[in-house]
């Protein structure tokens, strides 16, 4: 499965179902941290398409609606009115946004899909991870605001399905050095045929990417500590992995509901950190902490682990 794949458009059924794609751009020393949605819903009582505009550091979120005869996918871009999005660009003009931005160098997974063969399994909600990490370079306009971005940062990805699960948490963080990269999701999925519980991790270091992730049979455990952190411990084969990770300043977004009904609240953090060490035999290959990750804990139950 090549990036384009992942990319493209789904269109797994015409009525109570949604689609969209996400994409973060980020430039620390510019105070820019900004989440974007391009989406639609086919809810039979309000089919519409839609632009979420997430400002982390401004703390807002704005819901733009529009007709759904508005959005097309063509030519391997989405477009909703004037807006667009590809893996290459993002365009966006909008009121008083406007966002310019070219995509390159981005860090994929080949020909490996984040969901393996649970692709192939009815699920209410699917999601793929696009790329871990890119370059963006252009302009973003954000009120009176106009940064000139050279070397931000940004993750894309998507989710498609009739509603999101019922419970669920998603973790993403690419501010780590020596290039490294994590994005982490699992959720109670009802739909899922031999298990209640699935999930993903991928972990994008120098040398190579791992997947550990129920379809591989990998270990994973979680809690939810005193002070509000989540720890996060995963085992597969010779390698385990163990995270810290802390949702700071979460905003709320709008997500899908029963056939894909926009009416879910949805807290998710851009200003989350996270502390990754990976291991290898037992021997600490390494060690590092990111901030700026994204971060959504909608998974209350204080322990959990996944059965192999």
């Amino acid at each position: 499965m090549n990036n384009m794949k992942r990319f493209a458009l789904q269109d797994k059924r015409k009525r109570n179902y949604f689609e969209g794609w996400y994409v973060r751009i980020l430039d620390q020393a510019q105070g820019l941290n900004v989440a974007l949605i391009f989406a639609k819903t086919h809810f039979h009582k309000d089919p519409h398409a839609f632009l979420q505009i997430f400002d982390a550091v401004a703390g807002t979120n704005r819901y733009l609606r529009f007709p759904l005869a508005s959005f097309s996918f063509e030519d391997g871009c989405v477009r909703i009115g004037e807006q667009t999005l590809s893996p290459e660009h993002i365009h966006v003009s909008e009121a008083d946004v406007s966002v310019t931005l070219t995509i390159s160098n981005p860090v994929e997974l080949g020909k490996k899909s984040a969901m393996g063969p649970l692709l192939a399994l009815p699920l209410e909600c699917y999601q793929e991870v696009i790329y871990m990490a890119a370059r963006v370079a252009g302009s973003v306009r954000l009120g009176t605001k106009t940064i000139t971005i050279e070397n931000g940062q940004s993750y894309m990805e998507k989710t498609y399905g009739r509603r999101f699960p019922k419970r669920w948490f998603w973790l993403q963080a690419n501010r780590f050095d020596e290039q490294v990269a994590i994005s982490l999701a699992g959720g109670k999925v009802p739909t899922l045929l031999f298990k209640k519980f699935g999930y993903f991790f991928i972990l994008h270091l120098p040398q190579k990417t791992l997947v550990l992730a129920t379809y591989n049979f990998a270990r994973l455990k979680f809690s939810e500590q005193a002070d509000g952190t989540i720890w996060f411990s995963l085992k597969k084969g010779r390698y385990k992995i163990h995270m810290v990770a802390r949702q700071i300043h979460p905003v709320v977004l709008v997500g899908p509901q029963k056939h894909g009904e926009m009416t879910l609240d949805v807290p998710e953090s851009l200003e989350s950190t996270v502390h990754l060490e990976v291991y290898d035999r037992h021997k600490l290959i390494y060690e590092g902490f990111s901030e700026a990750a994204g971060f959504e804990w909608m998974y209350k139950k204080t322990d959990q682990r996944s059965k192999t």
